[in-house]
């Protein structure tokens, strides 16, 4: 059975970087085509294939590298805790919209680092077709939660930490996230996409959904980290290939 892929039928362009207006989630509902009803049951991701090989070894060095993030400082460094960003643009909008729910703007969301010195996980970036890609390591331990959100690539290096608008808002199509989960899935973990509950994953699934539309959230609620790697790149003939492809088990060798 191959994979339904999810394709808009128009593009909301006239809706521009705004400095958010305070507000990051009503910023991104504007330009989102989904349906916004928690009752109507829709398919809101697709799992596109499973890598198997050995990643532990670079699992554990991202464990031992990255730190805790909250909303504003997700995206505050690079290869370590030494090697600093400056604050994300979108931080201001993102933590009002916590404050305005009546939520703490500093809880943390995940632990985060950049992982793009690791070869397996270039392979994975390599299989799936992406160009000038970023990859990240997120691993979520006790109590983590990564609030309900729609994707706009903020921390994208097209954008120059700004508002700038680039291709891939106007075609969203242009560009894919793909999510690998690092480990088998453990009670008290969990990720929703749009209606969708994403839970009983095995090591190696690879998930992808519309970014521009469909809002999700992840939280931790076991007693056990959730790691992953995202992957954010420009898509390809080859990407889409794979989109449109049966599910396949794929050996993957750093």
């Amino acid at each position: 059975m191959k994979l339904k892929v999810m394709r808009r039928t128009q593009y909301n362009r006239h809706i521009e970087f705004d400095n958010y207006n305070n507000s990051r989630w009503e910023f991104t509902k504007r330009r989102s085509e989904w349906h916004f009803d928690p009752q109507q049951e829709t398919q809101d991701f697709v799992r596109v294939c499973q890598f198997t090989g050995s990643w532990d070894w670079s699992t554990d060095q991202m464990f031992a590298r990255c730190e805790e993030t909250h909303w504003a400082t997700r995206n505050s460094h690079r290869l370590g805790p030494t090697d600093r960003k400056k604050e994300i643009y979108s931080g201001r909008a993102e933590q009002m919209d916590l404050l305005n729910a009546g939520a703490n703007p500093f809880h943390p969301i995940f632990d985060h680092c950049i992982a793009e010195d690791q070869p397996v996980f270039n392979s994975m970036c390599q299989y799936l077709g992406l160009e000038d890609y970023d990859i990240h390591f997120k691993s979520q331990r006790t109590g983590h939660m990564f609030h309900l959100h729609i994707d706009n690539f903020a921390g994208r290096h097209e954008r120059g930490n700004s508002f700038k608008v680039i291709k891939a808002d106007k075609n969203p199509e242009l560009m894919r996230r793909f999510l690998v989960m690092l480990s088998d899935w453990k009670l008290g973990q969990f990720m929703q996409f749009g209606t969708q509950n994403f839970t009983h994953w095995r090591r190696g699934d690879v998930v992808t959904w519309d970014w521009q539309d469909i809002p999700y959230s992840w939280c931790n609620a076991g007693w056990e980290p959730c790691p992953l790697i995202q992957l954010t790149g420009w898509v390809t003939d080859r990407t889409q290939a794979i989109m449109e492809s049966n599910f396949q088990v794929i050996e993957i060798k750093g």
